[in-house]
């Protein structure tokens, strides 16, 4: 086992296309929850190249064990067509899901080849929507590389209202956002829900960031 904490907080962190978890907003995230006491995993997947949906999941395979009700995603880009594809896998529900600008499929021509392996199959909705309590999808009125139609097909198919943020471009450090309080304001409130779970600012949690687990349960 990787932690030794009771009622511990799970999260992890998924970038996008030509990214890594050291840009844009995620230091900043991975530091501001940790002082929440969430145990954060930031994994390094592998793009451009062997960027696919493939070697994608080999990537988490990890953090897999650790995923379920006291477990939370976040996905930048790529990063959350990947968690919907993860939400496919899982046997246990997560309790909240927060997709930020998600290009999806032929609305995203931007992205090309590097996108197939993570929509060129239908989406499963009903699992999706199973496995996880609560979903956020955040998009901007002039993201250059995702149009707007993408993030609101997103939340309609999740069932819930798109949270439309205008004037944020993609959500990068292009844009401005090497922090992004909106996004830590609504994992905060989830937070505050989780039963059993302290969030005081300030308490140290032990990192998973290279984890590794032998003898992982097929999913």
């Amino acid at each position: 086992m990787l932690y030794s904490q009771a009622n511990s907080i799970y999260a992890v962190l998924a970038h996008g296309e030509r990214s890594t978890p050291g840009k844009h907003w995620f230091p900043w995230l991975t530091a501001q929850m940790e002082q929440r006491k969430v145990q954060v995993a930031a994994p390094q997947f592998p793009t451009p190249h062997h960027q696919d949906l493939t070697h994608w999941l080999e990537t988490m395979s990890p953090y897999w064990p650790y995923l379920g009700t006291n477990s939370l995603l976040v996905g930048h880009d790529v990063g959350a067509n990947f968690i919907l594809r993860a939400l496919e896998r899982l046997r246990t529900p997560i309790c909240a899901a927060f997709l930020v600008a998600p290009p999806m499929s032929e609305q995203a021509a931007h992205y090309g080849s590097t996108l197939a392996s993570f929509t060129d199959t239908s989406f499963d909705w009903a699992k999706i929507r199973s496995n996880c309590a609560q979903f956020v999808v955040y998009q901007s009125d002039n993201d250059p590389y995702v149009p707007l139609e993408s993030g609101q097909n997103l939340a309609a198919n999740l069932g819930v209202d798109l949270t439309l943020l205008p004037g944020c471009g993609h959500f990068d450090s292009a844009a401005g956002f090497l922090k992004f309080n909106r996004l830590l304001e609504d994992i905060t409130v989830t937070l505050s829900t989780r039963q059993g779970a302290e969030i005081v600012p300030g308490m140290h949690s032990t990192k998973f960031l290279s984890a590794h687990v032998s003898n992982l349960q097929t999913w």
